[in-house]
C-alpha cells in the first residue's frame, strides 16, 4: 500500500485505490458529522438575531463565553481520553451529547414563547450551551485522532484544506441553513423559497402566532442522531480495522505507535514541546479573530439597520463556507508544495493580510456607527398590517396605534407616505435622543408592538392569554447599502477566509505533525482550547463593549492579528523530527 522513502520517510506515500476509497468512505461522514456539531454550536448567534430583546448581545456575549470556556478546558479530560479510548467512540459520544443538549435549547424556547415559562435565560441557556459544548469538545479530536492513523504526514496540508472545509460546511449550515430555519418559522414569513416551504410544511405550521425559533435547535439535533448512526457502521479507526495493513505516517510518534497508552509521558511530551506551546498561543489568537468576525458581523448588520436582502449577511453562511474552503484548500496546497509541508509560513501569510483588513475595518465601522446614530427610517407596510389583523381579529393594529407607539419611544422628526400599485407605505424618520438611544435604536424598533393572544394549553387543557410581539409590520432602514457596505463585506468575508486558513493549518494539521498519532486528540486539545479561550474572551469583551459603541470593534481585534502575526514568524521552520524504529 506505501512505498517506503528512502530519506527517512518523508516521500509521498503511494495508495492504493481501494485504500484512497476506503480513506474516503471513513472520513467523509464523520466530516459531515463535524459540520453539523458546527450547526449545532452557532445556532445559538442565529437565535440570538432572531430572538431579539430576549436575549440582548451582553446576555448572548455571556452564554456564548461559558459555553466557549468550558469547551476550552474540556480539552483537558477529552483530549487525553480520545487518544485512550479512540476517535470513533469520541465522536459518537460528542454527536449524542449534543443532540441531547441542543433539544434541551429547544424546549426552553418552547415553553417560553409558548408555555409562558418564567426563566432567566442567560442562566438556563449558559448550563445548557456549557454542556452542549463540553460534548462539541470531542468533535475536532475525535477527526484529527482518526485520521492521524490514515494520513502520511506529507499529505496532512491536503488534509489540513479539507478541515478547514468541513469547518466552512459548518459554518454554512450553522448561518444560512439556520436562517432559512427562522425565516420558514416566524409567524409571518412572507415569500418564501422552495426549501423554506418545504421546510415549513414538514415541521407540521400553517399559521401561528408565534415565531418557532426553537426549531433552530430540534433540526440541528435530528441530523446529529442521524450521522451518529451512520458513524456507528461505518467509522474505522484505523487501516487495519478496515482491513488495510497500519503505517508509519512519519511524524513526532514515529516508531512509538505500538507502546502502550502513558498519559503523564504524552503529557510531558505536549507540554514541553515549545512549538506546540507557540501554536497553541497563536491559536488562542486565531480564536479572537475567527469569532470577532463571524458572529459579530450579523450582529453588527441588524444593529446597523442593513436591508434584510443585503446579499453578504443573507448569504453569509454561504459566504464564509467559500471563502474558507478556498482558505482551506490554498494553505494546504502552498503549505504541502512550496513549504516542504511546513506550517508556519502559511500562518504567517495569512496573519499578515488579516492585521491589513482589520485595521481596513476601522474607518468603515465608525462611519457606518456614525451615519446610524444620525438617522434611522421605520417603513410600515399597510399590506402587512391588514395581513396580520385578517389572521388574528381583534388585534387592533392600526398605522394610527403604530405611529403613535413609535413617537411616544422615539424622537420621531418626519412621517412620510408613499402609495404604490401595491401597497401604501408609511415612512418614520427618527433622530436618537440619546448616546444610549442611537447605540440601542436598530434592535429595539424591531420589538415594538405587543398584542395580546389566546392559545390553547395542551398539557393543561385551557386557554391562556399572554403578549407576542409582532416584528414583521415593516422594516427598519439604517446603514445605506452602498460602497462601504460590499467594502466592509469584503473585508470580513476575506478575513474568515484567512483565519480559517490557518485554523486548518493548525490545528487541524499541525497537532498531528508534533503531537503525532499516539498523542494527535491530547495536542489537538491543548491547542482548540486555547482557541476556544480566546473565543470566550473575545465573546465576553465584544458583548460589552459592542453595548457601548461598535467603534471599538475592530480595535480590540487588531492587537490580535500583532501578536499572532508575530508568533507565525518564530515556527516559520519548524517541523517534526520523525523517529524511526529501532533508532
Amino acid at each position: 500500500m506505501v512505498e517506503q522513502a528512502k530519506n527517512g520517510g518523508l516521500a509521498l506515500p503511494e495508495h492504493s485505490r481501494e485504500y484512497r476509497l476506503k480513506r474516503f468512505i471513513n472520513w467523509f461522514p464523520m466530516g459531515l458529522t463535524y459540520a453539523f456539531l458546527y450547526m449545532a454550536r452557532y445556532n445559538l448567534t442565529v437565535a440570538k438575531t432572531a430572538l431579539g430583546d430576549m436575549m440582548s448581545k451582553s446576555d448572548f456575549g455571556i452564554i456564548f463565553s461559558v459555553g466557549t470556556f468550558t469547551y476550552a478546558f474540556a480539552f483537558l479530560i477529552n483530549g487525553p481520553l480520545t487518544d485512550r479510548i479512540g476517535g470513533k467512540k469520541a465522536i459518537l459520544i460528542g454527536s449524542a451529547g449534543s443532540a441531547v443538549a441542543n433539544t434541551l435549547m429547544g424546549i426552553i424556547i418552547y415553553g417560553m414563547l409558548m408555555l409562558n415559562w418564567t426563566l432567566n435565560l442567560t442562566v438556563v441557556f449558559s448550563l445548557l450551551y456549557a454542556i452542549n459544548m463540553y460534548f462539541q469538545s470531542y468533535g475536532a479530536v475525535a477527526i484529527v485522532k482518526v485520521n492521524s492513523a490514515w494520513f502520511h504526514i506529507r499529505e496532512r496540508g491536503v488534509f489540513g484544506g479539507i478541515f478547514g472545509i468541513l469547518i466552512s460546511l459548518g459554518i454554512y449550515f450553522a448561518f444560512d441553513w439556520g436562517g432559512a430555519i427562522i425565516r420558514a418559522t416566524v409567524a409571518d414569513p412572507g415569500k418564501l423559497g422552495f426549501a423554506e416551504s418545504l421546510l415549513r410544511r414538514m415541521v407540521g405550521i400553517s399559521t401561528t402566532a408565534v415565531d418557532q425559533t426553537w426549531w433552530v435547535f430540534f433540526i440541528p439535533a435530528i441530523l446529529l442522531a442521524v450521522f451518529f448512526i451512520i458513524e456507528l457502521f461505518l467509522l474505522k479507526d484505523r487501516p487495519e480495522l478496515a482491513g488495510f495493513p497500519d503505517f508509519d505516517t512519519a511524524d513526532g510518534s514515529s516508531g512509538e505507535n505500538e507502546k502502550p497508552f502513558n498519559l503523564k509521558e504524552i503529557l510531558l511530551k505536549i507540554l514541553t514541546n515549545p512549538i506546540i506551546i507557540t501554536i497553541a498561543l497563536i491559536e488562542f489568537c486565531s480564536g479572537v479573530m475567527r469569532n470577532g468576525i463571524m458572529h459579530w458581523y450579523l450582529i453588527f448588520t441588524s444593529d446597523m439597520g442593513y436591508s434584510p436582502e443585503f446579499f453578504i449577511s443573507r448569504n453569509w453562511g454561504l459566504l464564509l463556507m467559500l471563502a474558507g474552503s478556498f482558505g482551506g484548500i490554498f494553505a494546504g496546497f502552498i503549505s504541502d508544495k512550496i513549504f516542504g509541508s511546513r506550517r508556519g509560513p502559511v500562518a504567517a501569510l495569512l496573519y499578515g493580510v488579516m492585521l491589513l483588513l482589520t485595521i481596513g475595518m476601522l474607518p468603515l465601522v465608525s462611519g457606518t456607527n456614525a451615519h446610524v446614530k444620525q438617522e434611522m427610517k421605520v417603513l410600515v407596510y399597510q399590506s402587512k398590517i391588514e395581513k396580520l389583523e385578517k389572521k388574528f381579529p381583534g388585534i387592533e393594529l392600526t398605522s394610527t396605534k403604530i405611529g403613535d407607539k413609535l413617537k411616544t419611544n422615539y424622537s420621531v422628526s418626519r412621517i412620510d407616505t408613499s402609495i404604490t400599485e401595491k401597497d401604501a407605505i408609511i415612512t418614520y424618520t427618527i433622530n436618537p435622543r440619546t448616546k444610549q438611544e442611537a447605540d440601542t435604536l436598530a434592535t429595539k424598533l424591531n420589538d415594538f408592538i405587543f398584542v395580546k393572544h389566546k392559545h390553547l394549553n395542551k398539557f393543561q387543557n385551557k386557554w391562556q392569554e399572554h403578549e407576542i410581539v409582532i416584528k414583521n409590520i415593516g422594516r427598519v432602514v439604517g446603514a445605506p447599502i452602498d460602497i462601504n457596505a460590499y467594502a466592509l463585506g469584503f473585508i470580513v468575508v476575506f478575513m474568515s477566509l484567512c483565519v480559517i486558513g490557518v485554523h486548518g493549518m493548525l490545528s487541524g494539521t499541525s497537532t498531528m505533525d508534533f503531537g503525532g498519532r499516539r498523542a494527535a486528540a491530547t495536542a489537538v486539545g491543548l491547542i482548540d482550547g486555547f482557541v476556544y479561550l480566546g473565543t470566550g474572551m473575545q465573546s465576553i469583551s465584544l458583548g460589552f463593549l459592542t453595548e457601548l459603541n461598535w467603534s471599538y470593534w475592530p480595535p480590540f481585534l487588531i492587537p490580535f492579528a500583532i501578536i499572532g502575526l508575530v508568533l507565525a514568524i518564530k515556527i516559520w521552520h519548524a517541523f517534526p523530527n520523525a523517529r524511526r524504529k529501532g533508532k
